[in-house]
């Protein structure tokens, strides 16, 4: 239901003097696409717990983003994708990887 959705205005609250954060994803629902060719609509707390990747890139492809239901979490995950790609690509240049020597002795 959009109606029960936290509204920009509403995310932001204080307590006791403290900036607090709401965090939520009610009222949220997306339409999937599923490899059989159905289509559902599927509530957003489960999608972000099943591929939260891909939700996280359909939100920033759609330009969702900053709504309330997505801002907390989206940029996290799209940092953790990219630091999880560069170590995938360090790791594939790394030194210790071209074994030329192994104790001491040069390897043909």
């Amino acid at each position: 239901d959009p109606s029960e959705a936290v509204s920009k205005q509403k995310q932001v609250r204080m307590v006791n003097g403290k900036r607090v954060v709401t965090r939520s994803t009610k009222g949220w629902e997306l339409l999937c696409e599923w490899r059989d060719g159905s289509t559902s609509w599927q509530k957003l707390r489960d999608l972000k717990e099943s591929h939260p990747l891909q939700v996280a890139e359909f939100a920033f492809a759609a330009g969702i983003a900053e709504e309330p239901a997505f801002n907390w979490w989206v940029g996290w995950v799209l940092k953790k994708r990219d630091r999880i790609i560069s170590l995938v690509k360090k790791r594939r240049t790394a030194r210790y990887l071209k074994r030329d020597y192994k104790f001491g002795v040069e390897m043909p």
